[in-house]
């Protein structure tokens, strides 16, 4: 098979977004949209898109209720916010609502086979299904911590496993990325083509020894310093947050 232009680990995003409103959208667009933008077309998106009804106001600090609440219906009731300027006015009624579900589908056990870009390293992923980035409570905050800190110390498992054993890995990886509404972890390793058995059977060992028995004292030791000082220091954190942080 010929290879693609774009990175495998594109592809697998890619794929992942199938079924949700952004299958199929590039973010960067392609040679011919970029080279056809026009400023009527660019107005448009703008109109339909950008609207003040879209946004979520976030007001962070000491704040007086009782002044604040006047001033919001003010300034960001519904008759307030419809005209666009420049003498036009925008038929809010006919913007489709997107605000929706903008969910990615579940993983699934199916495997995904994804050829890569010329001259890509091949190699293995298992993703994992982690939660939901619309973190809103203490303890889902906490559950993402330790999620990252297993993450880590996976990482450090596989590499010093590869160290010991001389494995035919190119390097190993272990870490949460976030896919528009979803944290999912992301475990793999890259190696040889001609070195493709030998290193996916030491990379499924590895996964089912960690299964079976779990991450060693070790790999605990390695980031649990810093998953409790993360955990300490959530109030700090969240006496010390900026309105966009919210966001």
């Amino acid at each position: 098979r010929q290879r693609g232009d774009k990175p495998a680990e594109l592809k697998a995003f890619e794929a992942l977004l199938q079924g949700s409103r952004y299958e199929g959208i590039d973010v960067l667009g392609t040679q011919d949209s970029v080279m056809n933008i026009s400023r009527d077309g660019l107005q448009a998106f703008y109109l339909a898109h950008y609207r003040p009804q879209n946004t979520e106001l976030i007001i962070t600090g000491d704040i007086d209720n009782q002044r604040l609440e006047p001033m919001i219906a003010r300034y960001f009731n519904k008759a307030n916010i419809v005209s666009v300027g420049a003498g036009e006015d925008v038929d809010t009624e006919n913007i489709a609502n997107e605000s929706g579900d903008e969910g990615i589908a579940s993983l699934t056990s199916e495997p995904l086979y994804l050829t890569g870009a010329a001259g890509q390293q091949a190699g293995i992923s298992l993703l994992i299904e982690l939660g939901d980035s619309r973190i809103t409570t203490d303890l889902q905050y906490q559950t993402m911590l330790l999620e990252d800190a297993v993450l880590r110390a996976i990482s450090r498992r596989l590499n010093d496993r590869h160290i010991e054993t001389q494995s035919p890995l190119l390097g190993s990886y272990s870490f949460p990325t976030l896919v528009i509404d979803r944290y999912i972890g992301a475990i793999g390793a890259d190696f040889a083509e001609s070195d493709r058995l030998i290193a996916q059977q030491f990379f499924a060992g590895e996964l089912a020894s960690l299964r079976d028995h779990g991450v060693g004292t070790f790999e605990f030791e390695s980031v649990k310093d810093s998953f409790l000082n993360e955990i300490n220091g959530l109030d700090a954190q969240w006496l010390n947050k900026r309105a966009v942080d919210y966001s």
